[in-house]
């Protein structure tokens, strides 16, 4: 953060770009970190009218990767702080201080015996420390214990979001978060639908992409640009650009494939 900003108007880290579409539904855009957020030392201006500063929401993000990665590439050299960072961690250099590497932990859950192979049992296990069921994880996730705890005033308790699911297989393969007992909850897998579900309204213009959502906060978005600094206005800016290259990058996306009808059969 290239400065903190002490004389200029506080800005609300709950501070939002708002506009309307033609037909009245409400666009709120979320702002990137800005410097004119924090105060001298480094703490996040809340909403209200109080001026007394609060801390930034706790967030948690829950990632899987199914494929299989070689420990000996992820795995740094020493314990304690002095350890070495491995190449697959090598980007994370800058924040050192602030990550831990959990190494050598076990979960003998997995090996249970039960129904299923090592595949689901491991994955029930990873997500839930619970055996698997035959169908699917024994219990919550870890991700939905910890929305349990600090979702509750988000306007999401938790998303969940896939690449590429599995294709074949049984649930516990393609989904790894459960709200309970064989209760999955299954990922969004299509930007499209995420992005409409993140930032607005379906109306027909914007299902066929014919507006940006950036024409709704425009106004907004230029009396914001005389309330901070030109770096923090930078940050906007690169904020806005990466939304209308998603909206390009889903106009792009090839039409929904019609579903097939059923063969119509002729009693004889």
């Amino acid at each position: 953060m290239s400065q903190i900003i002490t004389k200029r108007p506080r800005l609300s880290r709950r501070r939002f770009l708002r506009g309307a579409t033609v037909a009245g539904a409400a666009v709120r855009i979320g702002l990137p970190p800005l410097a004119s957020m924090f105060n001298s030392t480094g703490t996040a201006y809340a909403a209200g009218t109080t001026g007394v500063a609060a801390p930034i929401e706790s967030r948690f993000v829950f990632w899987f990767n199914g494929n299989g990665i070689p420990e000996r590439y992820w795995m740094p050299d020493g314990t304690g702080t002095e350890f070495a960072l491995s190449p697959c961690l090598a980007p994370l250099a800058a924040f050192r201080n602030d990550i831990h590497v959990l190494t050598g932990l076990d979960n003998p859950v997995a090996t249970i015996p039960g129904p299923g192979n090592g595949h689901h049992k491991a994955i029930s296990g990873i997500v839930s420390c619970t055996p698997f069921t035959g169908h699917g994880a024994g219990g919550p996730s870890v991700d939905q214990l910890i929305a349990s705890k600090i979702g509750g005033d988000s306007r999401f308790r938790s998303l969940q979001i896939g690449v590429s699911q599995e294709s074949f297989g049984e649930s516990i393969q393609r989904n790894m978060s459960w709200a309970g007992f064989d209760r999955p909850l299954p990922p969004e897998m299509l930007p499209n639908k995420l992005f409409d579900r993140l930032c607005g309204a379906r109306e027909q213009g914007w299902i066929d992409r014919r507006r940006s959502i950036l024409d709704t906060v425009r106004e907004d978005s230029l009396a914001l640009k005389k309330e901070i600094p030109k770096d923090d206005y930078e940050r906007v800016d690169e904020e806005l650009s990466a939304i209308r290259d998603m909206e390009r990058a889903i106009a792009g996306l090839p039409p929904a494939i019609a579903a097939s009808k059923p063969p119509t059969t002729t009693a004889t």
